[in-house]
């Protein structure tokens, strides 16, 4: 079973995940087994929120996990400018 089947079949209410970038209105990450795990961890729970560093933000990556308007809130560090390039 491939770790991103194993975690698909875990239950939680929330699921707090990590970004490789966001991008316009997108969760994005370099490599396609990364965002397999990634959309079994946001796929099956009731609320999702993912953790951007601001040094990310606008970063273009090779595959799209999501949209950002899927989730219930971004969670950006202190360091982003009001004006930040995310489309929720």
């Amino acid at each position: 079973m491939s770790w991103a089947a194993a975690v698909g079949l875990l239950h939680v209410d929330i699921s707090f995940v990590p970004a490789y970038g966001a991008s316009g209105e997108y969760l994005c990450y370099q490599e396609e087994q990364v965002v397999a795990g990634e959309q079994a961890m946001l796929a099956p729970r009731e609320r999702r929120v993912p953790f951007v560093r601001h040094s990310r933000l606008d970063r273009v990556a090779l595959d799209q996990v999501c949209r950002l308007s899927s989730f219930d809130f971004v969670e950006v560090d202190g360091g982003a400018s009001p004006g930040a390039p995310l489309r929720l």
